[in-house]
């Protein structure tokens, strides 16, 4: 651990802004979903028919998992038990292969290195970071929720420290996960599409398995299959915060994430500077014809990203599109559909105003790819690709134009793949 304390700091100076932003945000969104869930649904059997309803959609338990009890924190947390541990692991797991496969891969790494710090500092210094920063959300979200005032709001104490150390448990054993692939991959492109493949896999079996659940009724659900138990997602989600409090899942992720983090360290301390455990191949001799401008090679760096990013939403869409038979009793209280139709953009039809107000936060998270895309000139002329592309016979408007050309073709072929999918 020579050199940890220096890399550590170095570590969390380049991420004084970009941590505290993601902070503030998972830390507002359980606070408000919580306030409005108990003015939507004052009372029990109001809360009871909206359990009912999306035990009772199939799309509904696919993307977010049922609902365990017909109490007021487990109807507000519904999109919170499992799809925001998903976010927070994105944020930690994206933080290591940023200060470990990144920086080796823009010789960072190699340079400090020459100085007297160990080659697992790096590592260590990011798992470090990733920890703290998932347990310091964890632990807010639970004190937020107790100052909250959960008396007047129907929570118990015990439901807000499950449901942070379920935050904070999920951040970490993912952090682990990612700092495993940044060991296989040679490039931060590879550690970043591997990760996203095990964490794809992950809410899929916890989905499969969330599926095949047994159902007493509608509202009293069951242990699920064997599927869920091969993905962290789904030992998260058995802690069923507000639904029963159970801890022992967070053996299995807490089990996990020490192995995976053993692995990942003993890795980066063995092997070659640079290199990856998965093989790339030396490729072809000579670019293909459809490389030889400047769009098509834009299209070419970007559309696995697109993409992967076109499947997603177009399961989004289908999600979206198989709730619409359970939207009516979800939001039999007048409150809930008076506050979705003001989302959706108002007017009379309960089930059109639900479509609006989810695919207009699907066009804000396309956002992201959309601005991620853009940037990304910016990323090639910082690590010098830009340079050697510009001294042949490439104007730079039309290096540019093409980037930006992707961009917003990319950004709206996933839109369209989200409604394409809620048409189904």
């Amino acid at each position: 651990m020579t050199g940890l304390v220096p890399t550590l700091r170095l570590i969390l100076r380049r991420d004084r802004i970009v941590a505290p932003v993601w902070f503030y945000v998972f830390v507002v969104m359980p606070i408000s979903s919580v306030v409005s869930a108990k003015g939507l649904y004052p009372r029990p059997e109001q809360v009871a028919a909206a359990v009912g309803s999306a035990n009772a959609n199939p799309s509904l338990v696919a993307m977010f998992g049922p609902i365990y009890a017909p109490t007021i924190g487990a109807v507000a947390m519904v999109k919170m038990v499992v799809f925001m541990p998903v976010c927070v692991g994105v944020l930690t797991g994206l933080l290591v292969i940023r200060h470990t496969r990144a920086d080796e891969e823009s010789g960072r790494l190699e340079m400090l290195g020459a100085a007297a710090i160990d080659r697992t500092a790096a590592p260590i210094g990011a798992l470090i970071e990733a920890t703290g920063l998932s347990i310091a959300i964890g632990a807010t979200v639970t004190v937020a929720l107790v100052g909250a005032g959960l008396a007047v709001h129907g929570l118990d104490t015990r439901g807000a420290i499950t449901f942070g150390a379920e935050w904070a448990l999920a951040g970490i054993v993912f952090a682990c996960v990612a700092l495993v692939c940044a060991q296989l991959a040679q490039g931060a492109r590879g550690a970043r599409g591997l990760f996203a493949v095990v964490l794809g896999v992950s809410y899929l079996l916890r989905a499969l398995g969330d599926l095949q659940s047994p159902h007493a009724d509608t509202v009293h659900v069951g242990d699920p299959t064997a599927w869920t138990w091969f993905s962290p997602l789904g030992w998260a989600q058995q802690m069923r915060p507000f639904a029963g409090d159970r801890w022992w899942p967070a053996l299995a992720l807490l089990v996990a994430s020490a192995a995976l983090a053993g692995v990942g360290i003993r890795i980066a301390a063995r092997r070659d500077l640079g290199a990856g455990l998965i093989a790339v191949g030396r490729g072809r001799p000579a670019a293909a014809a459809m490389l030889r401008s400047a769009p098509a090679l834009a299209w070419r760096l970007h559309r696995t990203a697109i993409g992967a990013w076109a499947v997603g939403f177009l399961a989004i869409g289908a999600a979206f599109g198989g709730m619409a038979s359970a939207i009516n009793g979800m939001l039999s209280s007048p409150s809930a559909a008076h506050m979705v139709s003001r989302i959706g953009g108002g007017g009379s039809d309960i089930t059109t105003a639900f479509f609006g107000a989810e695919f207009s936060i699907t066009g804000m998270i396309a956002a992201i790819l959309g601005i991620s895309l853009a940037a990304g000139p910016a990323a090639e002329e910082t690590s010098g690709r830009a340079e050697y592309l510009l001294s042949g016979p490439v104007r730079r408007t039309a290096w540019f134009g093409s980037q930006l050309l992707v961009a917003l073709g990319g950004t709206a072929l996933v839109l369209l793949a989200a409604g394409v999918g809620g048409s189904l």
